[in-house]
C-alpha cells in the first residue's frame, strides 16, 4: 500500500508565531493520518504475514526547516513511526 497525505502549515519562521493550532492542524492530517492508514494497511496485510506500506515523506524530516517547524516535524515523526511500526510487526514487512 502507498499512501501520502501532505498539508502544510503557513510560513512562520519562528517558533513564537507559532499556535499550538497551527501544530495540531499539521500533525492531525501528517501524522494522525499516516497513523491510522497505516493500522488499517497492517490489519489487512497480516494475514499474508508479509507486505509493504509505503509512504512518502519529505526532504525536509531530514533537516530544520526554519520556515515550516510544523510540517518539519510531522514529516520527521512519520518517519520514526514507519521505524517502531517495522520493528513491531517483524521480519517480512517493511
Amino acid at each position: 500500500m502507498a499512501k501520502k497525505a501532505v498539508v502544510g502549515d503557513e510560513a512562520k519562521s519562528n517558533i513564537l508565531y507559532n499556535e499550538r493550532t497551527d501544530l495540531e492542524r499539521v500533525v492531525s492530517v501528517n501524522l494522525t493520518d499516516v497513523f491510522l492508514r497505516t493500522k488499517h494497511a497492517a490489519q489487512a496485510l497480516i494475514p499474508s504475514r508479509r507486505g509493504s506500506i509505503i509512504d512518502v515523506g519529505s526532504f525536509s524530516s531530514g533537516v530544520g526547516w526554519v520556515a515550516s517547524l510544523a510540517y518539519t516535524s510531522s514529516k520527521y515523526d512519520i518517519m520514526e513511526l514507519k521505524r517502531s511500526v517495522a520493528t513491531e510487526l517483524g521480519h517480512g514487512f517493511a
